[in-house]
Order: C-alpha cells, then sequence, then structure tokens
C-alpha cells in the first residue's frame, strides 16, 4: 500500500524522543571517516543497526523503551560515507566488519544485535563468523533472496548509466524519493518527519550517487551469494548464537517464507510473524518488537 504525501501529517502519531539523543562521532580508525551515532540507557547492551534502504529513524520508536533497561547504541551507517564523499564496500562481509569495530569502539561487550534488512544480512555474517562477539542476534525483514523484479531492476540500473540519471532524479526532488522508498502496510505510521530524515540522503549529489551506487550494488545477486553459500554450509546445525527471525507478513520483499525457511535450517532459532506488518515491523508494530526484544536480552 503506497503511502501518498497529501495523507501524511506533519508528526508522527506517536511521540518518540529520537531528537533528544545527540549524535555521536566515533572515529573508525587512522586515516577513516567518523561514524555516527545515538547512545540511550545503561545495563545489558543491545545494537540497533538499520538497513541500507532506511534510516536510524526508522528505530525512533524503541530508543525510550529499551533505553529504560538496557545501553542501547543506535549507528548511522551511511555516516561514514557523508563525511568522508568516498565510496565504501556495504556487502554482508564488509558490514559485517563495521558493525564489528562499532562494538569494539563503543565498548560493547558482547551486545544483542537487532538487524533490520541488509544489516540483518551482516549480522548473520558477523554471527557465522564470529559468534562470541554478540550475545544473540535479532534479524527484523531480511531478504535473503530477492523477488526477480528488484534483480532485474539492479541489473537495468548498473548498465548504461543507470546509477547516475537514479542518483541525480533523486537529488533533484528527494522528497519523491523517500516517498518512493515508503512501503507500508499501515500508512497511518507514516509521517513528513519520516520524508525528511529518508530524504537527508539525496540531498546532496555526490552523496546520492554514492547511495546511489551501494543500493543497486544491494539488490544484485552477487551481494548475497557468499552469505548463501555458508548459511547452506551450516545448515542442520544449530546456530551459533540465539537466533531470532522476525518477518511482517504483508512484506513483499523479504517474505515470510524465507524466514520460516531459516527456521527450519536452524534448529532452535524462534521465527516470529508480525500479522499486521510490512517490511519495517519496528515502526508498525513497535510496541509488539520492543517486547520481543526485551524478552530475548533479558
Amino acid at each position: 500500500m503506497r503511502v501518498r504525501l497529501s495523507d501524511m501529517p506533519e508528526l508522527p502519531s506517536e511521540e518518540h524522543n529520537f531528537f533528544l539523543h545527540p549524535n555521536r562521532r566515533l572515529s573508525l580508525g587512522p586515516d577513516e571517516p567518523s561514524l555516527t551515532y545515538q547512545s540511550a540507557g545503561r545495563g545489558s547492551e543491545i545494537l540497533l543497526l538499520h538497513g541500507l534502504w532506511s534510516t536510524p529513524y526508522s528505530f525512533r520508536h524503541l530508543l525510550r523503551p529499551l533505553s529504560e533497561q538496557f545501553r542501547v547504541i543506535l549507528p548511522d551507517l551511511f555516516s561514514p560515507i557523508r563525511e568522508s564523499q568516498k565510496s565504501r564496500p556495504y556487502d554482508p562481509a564488509a558490514l559485517a566488519g563495521l558493525i564489528d569495530t562499532i562494538i569494539k569502539k563503543t565498548n560493547l561487550e558482547r551486545p544483542w544485535l537487532v538487524a533490520h534488512g541488509e544489516a540483518g544480512l551482516a549480522g548473520l555474517w558477523l554471527a557465522l563468523h564470529q559468534p562470541e562477539r554478540i550475545a544473540g542476534l535479532m534479524i527484523i525483514g531480511t531478504a535473503i533472496k530477492l523477488p526477480s523484479s528488484l534483480r532485474v531492476r539492479g541489473w537495468r540500473l548498473s548498465r548504461s548509466g543507470g546509477v547516475v540519471r537514479w542518483a541525480k532524479r533523486a537529488f533533484a526532488d528527494p522528497t519523491k524519493t523517500a516517498l518512493d522508498m515508503l512501503d507500508y502496510a499501515d500508512p497511518a505510521v507514516a509521517s513528513r518527519q519520516e520524508l525528511r530524515e529518508l530524504a537527508r540522503g539525496w540531498t546532496h549529489l555526490p552523496e546520492a550517487l554514492l547511495r546511489a551506487q551501494i543500493l543497486t550494488e544491494s539488490l544484485r545477486p552477487a551481494f548475497r551469494k557468499e552469505l548463501l553459500e555458508k548459511l547452506t554450509a551450516a545448515s542442520g546445525q544449530t546456530f551459533p548464537v540465539p537466533l531470532k527471525l522476525v518477518y511482517g507478513k504483508a512484506d513483499r520483499v523479504a517474505v515470510p517464507e524465507q524466514g520460516q525457511a531459516l527456521n527450519r535450517d536452524f534448529p532452535g532459532s524462534e521465527f516470529m510473524l508480525s500479522e499486521s506488518s510490512g517490511g519495517t515491523v519496528q515502526i508498525e508494530q513497535h510496541q509488539w518488537l520492543t517486547a520481543a526484544i526485551t524478552e530475548a536480552a533479558t
């Protein structure tokens, strides 16, 4: 169900305290750009990771309730390219390396990872290769395989300057681009404030080009190929860390059947279906998800 701009309120229907937590800067290393993140609360640790097609703002309704019991870290995974205006890899292995750096440099001690979309792919990679780094993993709306229509779109964009044309169109009208990226089962949760957050990455042409390149790459089969091979090789065994698989019943990209397949492949994992959600359960059913995270992390 596509959301129309004319139907959107200025602010979300439910209050949040996302903007009360200032951005902090985290140096990724010598001659490396900084990463920005938000931090809230004390106690056991939870690392919230947004997908490449969304922003940290997608977790806005989780910060306040989770920070009452946990130390919550919410990084902006695109902030390094925003600062450096240089390309960097965002495939699952590279993202897993970035996540591991965040864990080390924010002094987290085996946090629970709660990862949406492509960040879920990186969480699976990190858990398979360095399970000692995390206490558990919850993936939300993570597409292990993409539908053929999106793979074809990625192929078309990668040919004959398609990425550049996309970036220029997005730069010319960031609000429309952000609106096109919203695809909620329940449009009542969207707001113009969210559009501004989504549009922010398209308002500077060099960043728009880098973002378009990254998102185009994420649609190609090679983006997931090596992870799929690792998951296939490990299937039938207990997953290295506690694994929660959260999918929205109305998600047309990360369809619930993919989560159910992972659940069958890894005994002891838990499949959780949000009956009235699309691909952004953390927005559409945030109270239900907060309860699920709290139960898992305690």
